[in-house]
């Protein structure tokens, strides 16, 4: 079984009220920040989320459930919002692709260096 996994950014402008200030927020953050900074910060994240198993939390939660919609569907597809360096969707595809789970992962962040390095990693993958 094959995982696709994309990282689009998303307009800010197509969000929900709350989401935009949010996003306008950190868009805005990160306009400040160099590319390598904001990719930095990206990186340690990751690496905490690593240590903490929050990727491993999350795929234990969603496994059965990704398990179950594939196999009435034949495939299961996940959108995450927010998804930084791709990290978490990374994770999750290697998990799913392991057990032999279709899946169509996509991940959205307002943040365009954040897109850039999901990108890569994903590449890198």
């Amino acid at each position: 079984m094959q995982t696709c996994l994309d990282v689009v950014a998303k307009d800010p402008g197509t969000l929900g009220s709350c989401a935009k200030i949010s996003a306008r927020k950190l868009i805005g953050e990160s306009c400040e920040r160099d590319l390598p900074e904001t990719e930095a910060l990206l990186r340690e994240l990751e690496r905490v989320n690593r240590i903490l198993g929050v990727y491993r939390t999350v795929a234990h939660a969603l496994v059965p459930w990704c398990a179950e919609i594939a196999r009435r569907q034949g495939c299961v597809r996940l959108v995450e919002s927010g998804c930084g360096s791709g990290g978490l969707l990374l994770s999750l595809s290697r998990t799913l692709h392991a057990r032999g789970i279709h899946a169509s992962l996509l991940g959205l962040d307002p943040n365009p260096a954040a897109i850039s390095c999901a990108r890569r990693n994903r590449q890198a993958q």
